[in-house]
């Protein structure tokens, strides 16, 4: 049957191409809705974060069951020594340096004091249960983060204790892991991601998965449903289904009628460092607009102008951490990645 043949070069894919350009979208728009989006179109940054918990929960589960086929097993040791050299490098480079322009500058004002009554929350991933999503705060945006963080402290352990999971198994954990999590603001999105992988994995799952997504043209209509979530804010359980469901009619099929512009090279660098980008652009909005307020430029987050100047600025600063900050740590994973 095609679709089984389909599963196999599913299975045989190694890195999924369109994932950066999907990256890059939802990167997009949490810069855009920290900026321009806090007049209108502010959907903009939920739809976003929603997109990379949907991205994140799907590559890394079929990552750790690729692993386990691969393998017989799943190293958690491994897993989290990868994912620390992923995140905390430029993490805690940022968090340091705030730590210390606070100490030495601002110890005293308002946001000195509440940056560092919020520090050991931010040091340890769970500002998300005191902070929410406030971009007030100094680095309040990572509450993304830290509920990722979370996540990938239980999923893994799950996946490792239950064998071979089936579709109900994740079903069940998609929907019952989030109580586990009450206020700690767990987004649905990446349960829905981890059990488009589990079903994916699976012949039977993928066939019928194939049924409706294996058609190039529906990544472009999952885009459009993507759009309309911009517009008109959806529930999140709900929320992140569309955004799994849109991973998967990228992934399904390498020649989606999406693939040619997201993985065009421009769009697919942004997506590679798009955690660079999600981590240094509240900074470079705050720097603008100390400057516009200095010079009595209409340098305001939420003015266009700034919008692109702190784009770009942010892609520069982006591009040089991934070089030499991050990219020395990226390539010590290869000694925890399985045999």
């Amino acid at each position: 049957m095609p679709n089984l043949t389909a599963h196999g070069a599913f299975q045989g894919t190694s890195r999924f191409g369109c994932l950066d350009g999907l990256r890059c979208i939802a990167v997009l728009c949490v810069v855009w809705s920290h900026g321009p989006g806090l007049l209108y179109l502010a959907h903009f940054g939920y739809a976003g974060v929603q997109l990379f918990f949907a991205i994140s929960g799907f590559l890394i589960t079929t990552l750790l069951l690729r692993e386990r086929a691969r393998t017989g097993s799943i190293s958690l040791r491994d897993f989290y020594a990868r994912r620390a050299l992923r995140i905390f490098p430029l993490y805690y480079a940022l968090f340091f340096a705030y730590l210390a322009a606070v100490f030495a500058f601002g110890r005293h004002e308002p946001r000195g004091v509440e940056f560092l009554s919020n520090a050991p929350y931010i040091a340890t991933f769970t500002c998300n249960w005191r902070m929410g999503d406030n971009l007030g705060v100094i680095l309040g945006h990572t509450w993304s983060l830290a509920v990722e963080e979370q996540f990938y402290l239980l999923w893994p352990v799950l996946l490792a204790a239950i064998g071979r999971p089936s579709a109900w198994i994740a079903l069940a954990l998609a929907f019952v892991s989030p109580a586990l999590f009450a206020g700690g603001r767990i987004s649905p999105a990446l349960f829905w991601g981890a059990l488009l992988a589990v079903v994916l994995d699976n012949p039977r799952g993928f066939t019928a998965l194939w049924v409706v997504f294996g058609r190039r043209g529906m990544a472009f209509v999952m885009a459009l449903v993507f759009a309309g979530t911009i517009l008109i804010r959806v529930a999140q359980p709900a929320h992140g289904f569309l955004m799994a469901a849109l991973v998967a009619a990228c992934v399904i099929r390498e020649d989606n009628v999406l693939a040619s512009p997201l993985r065009w090279p421009p769009i697919a660098k942004v997506g590679v460092v798009s955690c660079g980008v999600y981590l240094l652009h509240p900074a470079l909005y705050s720097s603008i607009s100390r400057v516009g307020s200095a010079l009595s430029l209409p340098l305001k987050p939420h003015d266009l102008l700034a919008f692109f100047l702190v784009l770009t600025m942010t892609m520069a600063a982006a591009l040089l951490s991934f070089r030499y900050l991050e990219t020395p740590f990226l390539r010590l994973r290869a000694r925890f990645s399985p045999r």
